[in-house]
């Protein structure tokens, strides 16, 4: 698979590359070996500038782990924040569970049953609502 052989036989073979991390080595060795050319590179695989780049900013020549895709060590740029203040959640959460308390008992004093009005699933379905 490797055409240029920039890197020594020994560490490809020991580092145990998958497919997709051979191909990424194939990129880099076709890379150095072309006096860096970038755009040839990519013209040459067909891959877009901003790939190459990506992979580029991640290869490490001494470490060919680094061409491995690595879910675990790739965090999210931006990671999700909570928009409601948790003291506006605790209220509504609280005028829910009073609504349906004053649901319930209007219930029971005028059918005198003791079956509840909302049962556990709708009492969920109302909190969904009112936190939405």
């Amino acid at each position: 698979m490797r055409a240029f052989k920039l890197f020594p036989k020994i560490q490809v073979a020991t580092s145990n590359l998958s497919k997709d991390a051979q191909k990424r080595l194939l990129w880099f060795d076709f890379y150095l070996s072309h006096n860096k050319n970038a755009s040839l590179t990519c013209r040459y695989f067909g891959i877009s500038p901003d790939t190459f780049y990506l992979w580029k900013r991640r290869f490490n020549p001494r470490q060919l782990q680094s061409l491995e895709f690595d879910t675990k060590t790739r965090r999210p740029k931006r990671v999700r924040e909570m928009t409601t203040p948790q003291d506006i959640q605790r209220e509504s959460i609280r005028s829910a569970l009073q609504i349906w308390k004053n649901r319930n008992m209007r219930y029971k004093q005028n059918s005198k049953m003791k079956e509840s009005l909302l049962d556990s699933q709708q009492f969920k379905k109302l909190l969904t609502d009112m936190q939405n």
